[in-house]
């Protein structure tokens, strides 16, 4: 690593279902930035607070 590296971390949240995820990525996602939308398996988004989430759920 040099002296001007960055390091990101982003949240990564499990869901039991589909429908637990749908909700929360929506909630999340008012008033924020969709940067890959939600589809069967994976989601991602920045939230009005600028916090980026990654989304899946677990089978």
């Amino acid at each position: 690593m040099t002296k001007n590296s960055l390091i990101m971390i982003i949240p990564y949240l499990v869901f039991p279902t589909q429908e637990l995820k749908i909700k929360v990525f929506n909630q999340l996602a008012e008033e924020g930035q969709v940067l890959f939308p939600l589809d069967e398996h994976f989601g991602m988004l920045k939230d009005k607070y600028g916090m980026q989430w990654m989304m899946v759920h677990k089978d």
